[in-house]
């Protein structure tokens, strides 16, 4: 993860889903989402999203589901 701020690189927790070709957004200054992309090493497409939170960085990744209607 960059940090705009201090203007350097910082680890943060691996994706539960490798993933390349994704997209990804920022929100509210404390949530990271991933979405999309496709699944490496595996390959093939996916419509996951991924969110991390920065305040509960011991958390992880977590996985958001949602119904497809």
């Amino acid at each position: 993860m960059y940090n705009i701020a201090y203007d350097v690189w910082e680890e943060v927790a691996p994706l539960n889903q490798g993933r390349a070709m994704h997209a990804s957004c920022a929100f509210e200054d404390h949530l990271i989402f991933v979405f999309c992309g496709e699944l490496i090493p595996k390959g093939g497409l996916t419509s996951s999203i991924e969110r991390f939170d920065l305040h509960k960085r011991d958390q992880g990744w977590q996985m958001l589901h949602f119904n497809q209607s």
